[in-house]
C-alpha cells in the first residue's frame, strides 16, 4: 500500500482500510453461504432466504435518508462501529440457529441486520471519501474492489471445504472472529462529523431526477446483485 499511492495517506484511511479488508473476509466468508443456510435450516423453505434479503434490503430505505443524526451528533465513526456491532450479532444469531428456533432466530438476525445497514453504509461511504483525495479516489475505491473480487474468488471455496468437514457453524465463528478484529482499528480513527445539505425529502426527491437517476438506478442494480 506504501507505494500503491501516489503520496502518503493518513493513519485514519490505513485503519479504515483495515477494517474493510477484514470485514470483506468476514461478510464474503459467511454471507456466501447465508442464504442457502436459510434455505436448509427452514426446511427448504424458498420464500425464507427471499423474505430475509427482502426485508433487508427494502426497510433500510425509509431511514438512511435521515442520517444527519449519525453523521453530526453521532459522528461517523461511532455509527460505523455500531453498524459492525449489529453485524457481529447478526452473525451470531445465525451462529445459534436451528431447526427448531429458525423463525425467530432468523427474524432477529434480519433486525440485526437492518439496523447494521442503517448505521454503517452512509457514514462509512462520507467518510471513506471524506479521507481520500480526489486525484487518487479511483485507486481508493479499486483497491477496495480488488480485496472483494479475490476474496469472493477464494473464500466461498474454502467456505465450502469447511462447511462439509464442519458445518455451517465453524465459518460463523471463523466470520466473527474477523469481524471482531476489524473493530478495532475503527476505535484508533478520529470520530469525524459532518451534515448533509439535503434535507430527507430533498433526498428521496432528487434521486428521482433526471440529473441522478442514472446514478441512482446503477447502485440499486449493484445492490441487487
Amino acid at each position: 500500500m506504501l507505494h500503491y499511492f501516489d503520496s502518503i495517506i493518513s493513519d485514519d484511511l490505513r485503519f479504515l482500510y483495515l477494517h474493510r479488508f477484514l470485514a470483506i473476509i468476514s461478510g464474503t466468508l459467511i454471507g456466501s453461504f447465508g442464504v442457502m443456510f436459510a434455505y436448509e435450516v427452514s426446511g427448504h423453505q424458498f420464500i425464507v432466504p427471499v423474505l430475509i434479503m427482502l426485508v433487508a434490503a427494502i426497510a433500510p430505505l425509509f431511514f438512511t435518508a435521515h442520517s444527519n443524526f449519525l453523521l453530526d451528533k453521532l459522528g461517523m465513526r461511532n455509527s460505523v462501529i455500531i453498524g459492525e456491532i449489529f453485524s457481529i450479532l447478526t452473525w451470531i444469531a445465525f451462529l445459534f440457529t436451528t431447526p427448531e428456533n429458525y423463525m425467530w432466530s432468523l427474524s432477529i438476525a434480519t433486525f440485526f441486520l437492518i439496523i447494521c445497514r442503517i448505521f454503517y453504509w452512509v457514514p462509512h461511504n462520507i467518510l471513506f471519501a471524506t479521507l481520500t483525495r480526489e486525484r487518487e479516489r479511483a485507486k481508493s475505491v479499486a483497491l477496495l474492489s480488488i480485496v472483494a473480487d479475490i476474496s469472493a474468488l477464494i473464500l466461498p471455496i474454502i467456505g465450502g471445504f469447511l462447511i462439509l468437514a464442519y458445518g455451517f457453524n465453524v465459518i460463523y465463528s471463523i466470520g466473527v472472529f474477523f469481524a471482531l478484529v476489524g473493530l478495532l482499528p475503527l476505535f484508533k480513527m478520529t470520530n469525524r462529523r459532518a451534515y448533509l445539505s439535503w434535507s430527507a425529502r430533498d433526498i428521496w426527491k432528487k434521486q428521482f431526477t433526471k440529473e441522478y437517476r442514472p446514478f441512482v438506478l446503477s447502485e440499486y442494480f449493484q445492490g441487487l446483485e
